[in-house]
């Protein structure tokens, strides 16, 4: 390994932002690879892609036939060559000054990780607009991989995807891979990796600008897709990981899973009447784990009063009209 920050930067279909994206890096004044992988797009990422290689020769540049961000992300790890790995989408952007800032943090080796605060900015005012700001220390600060493990699940200033967030490579396990195939591919990831860099520095700095997706297609939107199963899957995983390894957080794993439990039944009610008739025993099984987990549901912070409330009203007037129909 040599000593560079290499940045693995998944991209499909991102002929729009992906100059962006790599501009930004290369603002950083800092030594970089830049480890860019095409999964197989249909529109000019791949000829972007390959313009930006042959101009810059700290991009390794890979394409490969679609196979999702998972796929792509592990094949990032295997060619990776630097002693740090960071992790991007090729929507969004880093500001140079904090990402220098991370860089010296890594290089004083004050940590095994570092993560940096990050900015929500919906698309059609990005990258300048004032957006809303996720994550934000009050102060630099030091904390363990145990503790930054807990706030990941309680949402405490970290989240689990994998960008914003920087490791030292020889601390990350060796048999570390995402899922692929499937969303929610990183979290199995993040919390690995919090865990092995032992102590993680929080930056007090918003460094990362998430660009939001403000159509209905998005994830971040409303509309329901089928591949939010896969999220909940993987919540539920380590919501079992933790009641067996790390008893102590159970309420913390808790509320992350029924949480992404709970906005997938949202987005299905919100959704049309095909998708709830096709997916009716996966949104009865939904109900079920809510309803198994009445109390942690009750407690979590995760989910706001407000949502608990929206939830109990609609399963009181389905037991309503349930009642009716019997009479």
């Amino acid at each position: 390994m040599n000593d560079t920050l290499s940045i693995i930067l998944p991209a499909y279909n991102a002929e729009k932002t992906i100059s962006r994206a790599l501009e930004s890096i290369f603002s950083a004044n800092i030594p970089l690879e830049i480890v860019l992988i095409d999964d197989g797009s249909v529109d000019d990422t791949r000829k972007i892609c390959e313009k930006y290689a042959k101009e810059h020769p700290q991009i390794k540049f890979f394409s490969q036939e679609n196979k999702g961000p998972g796929a792509a992300r592990n094949k990032g790890l295997k060619e990776a060559g630097g002693a740090y790995i960071g992790f991007m989408d090729a929507d969004d952007c880093y500001d140079a000054k904090v990402l220098e800032k991370a860089w010296k943090v890594l290089c004083e080796d004050k940590a095994g990780a570092v993560c940096m605060g990050i900015r929500m900015i919906p698309e059609s005012s990005f990258p300048d607009g004032p957006g809303k700001i996720l994550y934000e220390e009050d102060e630099d600060n030091i904390i363990s991989g145990r503790e930054a493990f807990r706030r990941m699940l309680d949402g405490d200033g970290l989240d689990s995807n994998t960008y914003a967030k920087f490791y030292r490579r020889d601390l990350m396990p060796e048999d570390l891979h995402f899922y692929e195939g499937m969303l929610g591919d990183d979290i199995p990831v993040t919390y690995r990796m919090l865990l092995a860099a032992k102590t993680v520095y929080m930056m007090k700095d918003v460094g990362y600008l998430y660009c939001v997706d403000e159509s209905s297609d998005s994830l971040s939107g409303v509309r329901f897709k089928p591949y939010f199963f896969d999220m909940t899957d993987r919540a539920k995983e380590l919501f079992v990981m933790v009641q067996r390894d790390f008893p102590e957080y159970r309420g913390e794993a808790a509320g992350f899973y029924l949480d992404l439990v709970l906005q997938c039944v949202e987005r299905l009610m919100a959704g049309s009447a095909e998708d709830l008739e096709k997916y009716q025993k996966q949104l009865m099984d939904l109900f079920r784990e809510l309803e198994n987990n009445k109390e942690d549901f009750n407690n979590t912070k995760h989910i706001s009063r407000r949502r608990k409330l929206e939830f109990k009203l609609f399963l009181a007037s389905v037991k309503a009209n349930s009642d009716l129909k019997k009479q």
